[in-house]
């Protein structure tokens, strides 16, 4: 006697688990996502990270150029420029024309534009301008002139490769951030950026020549009442904080990179 053959009973697939692990990945993806645009935040830029208020103990700051009592040490910034120099024949000598050099808080980093936090430039009287770039978070700058200096204990009888180390005196600040009550700054720890020898300006190079030559330096700055016969004004734009160039700074490199990582594993999770 024959049967009558019966239709294949298809197997149920449990699709739970596939859907459940592919949720799970994109969930702990979203995860290092937003732990990943954290640690940018806490590692980016800020004008006192890595920093105590305390005055570092080296190097030793020369008694030449040291501040004057009741200034207090505030904070310091690391600079990378250049020194520019003119030839003037009739006085055998080296004057220098301009200073520029781009400011970052922190000696772990590079002197890449996404970690600046203040620019160095400098007028044709000789004075200099610190100003900071966090615009959105701090609008002061400062103008200094320098009251001394003393030859940087780098050089030598031979060679002087080094610029010296100064001490500038604030002549005007424009509140609205942290150079805002800024009395004093001192020049430390200057690598390269001194002037070519005496010599060569009339032989190796003629009457306006210029030389430029790049340094390093440190730069110790100290609050207090601005010195006699210097003047301070206000400024118009407000500050988001009140004065301190502290507010968290996120380098887009840093932030780019972030975002980019974060949809390439949400990408991959989904495929």
């Amino acid at each position: 006697m024959s049967q009558t053959p019966t239709a294949p009973v298809a197997e149920k697939v449990d699709t739970t688990v596939g859907t459940t692990k592919g949720k799970f990945t994109i969930i702990f993806s979203l995860i290092f996502f937003f732990i990943g645009v954290i640690f940018s935040l806490f590692s980016s830029n800020t004008l006192f990270s890595h920093f105590s208020l305390d005055e570092p103990p080296t190097p030793t700051i020369p008694s030449e150029i040291k501040v004057p009592d009741g200034y207090k040490f505030s904070f310091l910034l690391y600079g990378n420029g250049n020194n520019k120099y003119t030839c003037v024949v009739a006085s055998k000598s080296w004057d220098i024309s301009s200073v520029q050099a781009d400011l970052i808080n922190r000696n772990d980093s590079h002197y890449d534009p996404a970690f600046y936090v203040a620019s160095l430039t400098s007028n044709s009287d000789g004075t200099l301008i610190f100003k900071s770039v966090l615009v959105k978070h701090d609008n002061s700058s400062l103008t200094v002139k320098r009251d001394t200096k003393v030859d940087s204990p780098e050089n030598n009888s031979v060679t002087k490769i080094h610029a010296p180390w100064e001490r500038y005196a604030a002549l005007n600040t424009v509140s609205g951030g942290s150079f805002s009550d800024i009395g004093y700054v001192v020049v430390v720890s200057t690598y390269k950026g001194a002037s070519r020898a005496v010599s060569e300006c009339g032989d190796n190079y003629q009457d306006g020549n210029i030389d430029t030559e790049p340094f390093t330096a440190t730069y110790y700055f100290y609050s207090g009442s601005i010195p006699s016969n210097t003047t301070t004004n206000d400024s118009n734009e407000s500050s988001n904080n009140n004065g301190a160039m502290n507010s968290i700074f996120i380098g887009y490199t840093q932030l780019g990179l972030t975002i980019i990582i974060g949809f390439i594993t949400i990408g991959i999770a989904l495929f």
